[in-house]
């Protein structure tokens, strides 16, 4: 099968830079190799516009100017395609008009659906990674063009469906690495990895991996921890930045770092780190505290910490709740009470290491019976075979 996919178009694949969907493609690609399939996909690069292959995967880059991931340009984005969002689409179908592709699989961006539909004239999948298909008359004409939307899971196939009741809709799980998300029983290689983070052998560590926004609650997390300063040896790790591939500041981190302050050096921040750096780190920590403070679709972040065996905290904010089930995990309510609750069950996981250790073999467990990405993989395949 000829298969286009193309990724919204800000971040490049391959997933250099990192990016969720563009990790997801990545993952599609790799377990495509032994197939018969060919690929034709898009994505986007702050540097230059290239062309390259690798075997039977065509890649086309196009350069775009990065847009600040602010509630203006999200709003925009959402009702009304950027400018050289058009440039892309031209770009993409100018290069797809003489190749005799099978479907196509857009990546989140409803709004590319209907012309790239209407060009081509071929089997379309939308693939939808949030919960932005909020009714407006023009996704309902992409709607309408798509074979099915592929959602990564139940909350945003219900979240759809409130809208678009007629909607053809399939719910496919992400999946990560379980070879790469896994713990680190080579107490020589832990020790050499929590040395360069200034980590004691004997120091509980919990850590945080995400992007460093608002909404991932970090700082409920640092006001959390701060009550817990009269354990000597337990330390923070915050992993992540504002924006992907690069480690910048604004108001909001700035902020985060004074309360931080409260907590005598005990947290470190390391900005930015690769997917290849967050899992040397989730292997040698004990505990993950993701606490979402909006309804999250599923949780990459949240599955590669169950994956590394660690005991997860995280909230019951959307698609979470399929992923953490009972002693896999904990799930908080957002309410007035979920800074005492963080702090009530951090307490008892640092001092009940049975409870820990027991939730943390439970978390990879379910990773490895449901979210692989072999099992993500055969999935989404299976859906592109039933046009």
């Amino acid at each position: 099968m000829k298969i286009a996919v193309v990724a919204p178009g800000r971040l490049p694949v391959p997933a250099v830079k990192g990016g969720a969907v563009e990790s997801l493609i990545d993952v599609f690609l790799k377990y495509s190799k032994n197939s018969q399939d060919e690929f034709w996909v898009f994505s986007g690069s702050e540097n230059m516009s290239r062309e390259f292959e690798n075997g039977k995967i065509h890649y086309f880059q196009l350069k775009r100017l990065p847009v600040k991931n602010n509630i203006y340009n999200k709003i925009i984005r959402h009702y009304f395609p950027l400018n050289d969002d058009n440039e892309y689409l031209e770009y993409i179908i100018g290069t797809l008009k003489d190749i005799k592709i099978d479907c196509i699989v857009v990546e989140n961006r409803p709004l590319f659906v209907k012309k790239i539909k209407d060009a081509l004239k071929v089997p379309v999948y939308l693939h939808m990674h949030n919960d932005a298909l909020v009714g407006k008359k023009r996704e309902a004409k992409a709607i309408e063009k798509c074979s099915k939307i592929l959602a990564v899971s139940n909350y945003i196939e219900s979240c759809i469906k409130k809208n678009y009741p007629k909607a053809k809709i399939s719910v496919v799980y992400n999946g990560i690495s379980v070879q790469k998300f896994l713990p680190n029983n080579n107490i020589r290689e832990k020790e050499k990895i929590r040395e360069k983070y200034g980590i004691a052998e004997k120091d509980i560590v919990i850590c945080f991996a995400g992007r460093f926004v608002e909404s991932k609650g970090v700082l409920e997390l640092v006001r959390s921890y701060s009550k817990l300063q009269y354990f000597a040896n337990v330390k923070l790790v915050i992993m992540g930045s504002s924006w992907y591939g690069v480690s910048t500041t604004n108001p909001y981190i700035e902020k985060v770092k004074r309360e931080a302050k409260k907590c005598k050096n005990k947290i470190i921040f390391t900005g930015y780190l690769s997917n290849n750096k967050v899992a040397e780190l989730e292997a040698v920590a004990d505990i993950a505290v993701l606490p979402s403070m909006w309804e999250e679709p599923l949780g990459l972040s949240i599955l590669e910490a169950m994956a590394s065996g660690l005991a997860v905290i995280s909230t019951k904010s959307g698609g979470i709740k399929e992923i953490i089930k009972e002693n896999s995990g904990i799930l908080l309510n957002r309410d007035d009470k979920m800074l005492d609750n963080m702090t009530f069950y951090l307490e008892k996981l640092i001092l009940n290491d049975e409870y820990r250790k027991m939730l943390g073999k439970n978390a990879r467990k379910r990773v490895e019976e449901c979210f692989t990405e072999e099992k993500y993989y055969k999935c989404f395949r299976k859906e592109l075979n039933e046009q």
